[in-house]
């Protein structure tokens, strides 16, 4: 939110905030990729909820949000053997298109690689309907 700080070699710092467009430029369900200074930073709606993730998957660098939002799916196994698949959250996970690595764009972990993380970012929503990153 507004006003929050970071430490860097044991200085304390504001992040800058960058506005990055009105919250009805991204619809629900859908992200975009911005360029903030040097930065390429990803910004997605999930359910209402922005997030903001660094474009650039930890596997080998390629561009981690180039991707549409996806549903996570998930499966069981019944007690009669059976598997049955089912989607546990709608539009929340994107696929790097280098080497479809997928990563929840809420968190940036990587769904199957737990050690893998996207840095995130700060975002919000002001007083004007306009999207916010704050980046150190």
């Amino acid at each position: 939110m507004p006003g929050e700080y970071f430490v860097l070699k044991g200085m304390v710092l504001k992040l800058a905030e960058y506005i990055v467009g009105p919250a009805d430029s991204i619809p629900v369900g859908e992200g975009k990729v911005v360029e903030i200074g040097n930065r390429s930073i990803g910004v997605f709606n999930i359910a209402g909820t922005f997030y903001s993730l660094r474009n650039v998957c930890p596997h080998q660098g390629g561009p981690a949000c180039d991707s549409k939002l996806y549903d996570q799916i998930e499966a069981e196994v019944l007690p009669n053997g059976k598997v049955r698949e089912f989607v546990a959250q709608e539009k929340c996970i994107i696929a790097c298109p280098w080497h479809g690595i997928e990563f929840d764009a809420r968190t940036g972990v990587c769904l199957t690689k737990k050690e893998w993380k996207i840095k995130q970012y700060p975002v919000y929503v002001n007083e004007e309907n306009q999207i916010v990153v704050q980046l150190p």
